[in-house]
């Protein structure tokens, strides 16, 4: 009679098993039911949502004009900023050779007190930035 208890528990507890794991199976199988049934409606909402703000791809040639704008743009500030720079080397080179040949002392003062100037300032500025690091 025992075995036979025992072999009904053990029956009455492998068909608990098969139910729970049943179960389990049916919870699963509803869970992909409803993450396909909200994966449905999330794609019908943005279609829906696409309709309102159709896309737009913009004109290629529009781009293309814009970059040689720029480009054009570029070339012009170039070649300002290059003349304004020959303007001022001719100058500076020009006052420098005509004060060399007309006070030769005053000019070789002038350059020291550059030199020594910018040495300083170089020194200077060397230092203020290695003591921030």
């Amino acid at each position: 009679m025992q075995k036979q208890d025992k072999h009904n528990e053990k029956l009455t507890h492998n068909k608990q098993k098969e139910q729970i794991e049943i179960i389990e199976q049916e919870a699963i199988e509803q869970e992909a039911i409803e993450q396909e049934a909200i994966e449905h409606n999330i794609k019908l909402e943005l279609e829906r949502f696409e309709g309102w703000f159709p896309l737009h791809t913009p004109d290629l040639t529009s781009f293309v004009r814009l970059v040689e704008e720029q480009k054009t743009a570029g070339r012009r500030r170039l070649f300002r900023d290059l003349s304004l720079f020959g303007a001022v080397a001719i100058t500076a080179v020009t006052t420098s050779l005509i004060g060399l040949a007309q006070l030769p002392g005053i000019y070789a003062a002038s350059q020291a007190a550059v030199f020594v100037g910018f040495t300083v300032w170089v020194a200077v500025f060397n230092r203020k930035r290695a003591g921030s690091i």
